[in-house]
């Protein structure tokens, strides 16, 4: 039996009416307030939470297609900061106070539905951490196999929040949240040290000015030590086609790699919604992108 083919969607944060009018441009129909596809399975790569207009409206309808058997969804950040605040609602530790900061649009939304909240954190705890088939990966935001180890199952487990310094959820936060360098004070031209968001799939030519993402373009031109490099993963050509989200910066659609792609283009500041039609090739088109 032929598998169908699949549309990778990028991160939505609450933008119902983006999503409707993208999943009707790739031929979804939508009967009795379920939208699905004949021959394809629509996988969202996670954050469907957080910052956007109609955040229940979204859960609700990424909910009624995976139910439906239409949709996958993965877990994203935005979700771990929920699941989180749940599990520990008066900590007070940096990783608390930032999850509680993200979810103040959520929780205002849900406020006169505290038993629809408690039962979409529910369900959104059994949601996986990422798909994986021959030829195909996708996760939220970075693809780390030394991560993905001590995650077996591919789900989390009641005891994953216990400790933050955990394998585990060290483990969890890396491809969910992807990796972050700190340049030295030295380095940057306000002497402080300075954090950000790492090209998780660098090379050996990445330099302090082109490893983040986006670029750093005001850090040295310089190779990044190898002793720093070899903290990140290196996507290979010969890995299978592999696509997450996360990263939403306003940006050109297009491939990173002809086996690598982001489908996170900034919809919630205003960026398009983007999706890749994936049917099975080994090299990637960017004629397959959709986009509202």
């Amino acid at each position: 039996m032929k598998r169908p083919g699949y549309d990778i969607i990028g991160d939505i944060h609450g933008n119902v009416k983006p999503l409707r009018a993208l999943l009707k441009q790739m031929g979804y129909k939508e009967r009795g307030r379920v939208f699905a596809h004949p021959r394809r399975r629509a996988i969202f790569v996670g954050d469907i939470l957080n910052r956007g207009p109609e955040i229940r409206g979204a859960v609700q309808l990424v909910r009624s297609m995976v139910e439906n058997g239409s949709a996958i969804l993965l877990l994203g950040n935005h979700e771990l900061y929920a699941l989180y605040n749940h599990s520990f609602p008066d900590e007070t530790d940096s990783f608390a106070t930032k999850a509680r900061r993200h979810l103040a649009e959520t929780l205002w939304q849900y406020r006169k539905n505290e038993t629809e909240w408690n039962d979409t954190l529910e369900w959104l705890s059994h949601r996986p951490l990422w798909f994986a088939e021959p030829g195909l990966h996708i996760v939220h935001a970075c693809w780390d196999l030394g991560a993905m180890r001590p995650l077996k199952g591919r789900r989390l487990k009641p005891d994953d929040f216990y400790s933050l310094t955990s394998r585990r959820f060290l483990a969890l936060r890396r491809i969910l949240e992807g990796p972050n360098l700190v340049a030295p004070a030295a380095m940057t031209p306000e002497s402080k040290p300075r954090s950000f968001r790492v090209k998780w799939w660098l090379d050996a030519q990445s330099t302090w000015a082109n490893c983040g993402y986006p670029a750093q373009s005001d850090l040295p031109p310089t190779l990044l030590p190898w002793l720093v490099r070899r903290r990140f993963s290196l996507h290979s050509p010969k890995f299978p086609p592999t696509f997450f989200g996360h990263y939403g910066f306003l940006k050109k659609i297009d491939l990173i790699k002809p086996n690598l792609a982001c489908v996170d283009m900034g919809c919630v500041k205003g960026g398009p919604l983007v999706a890749y039609r994936w049917n099975g090739e080994r090299e990637l088109a960017k004629e397959r992108f959709e986009w509202v």
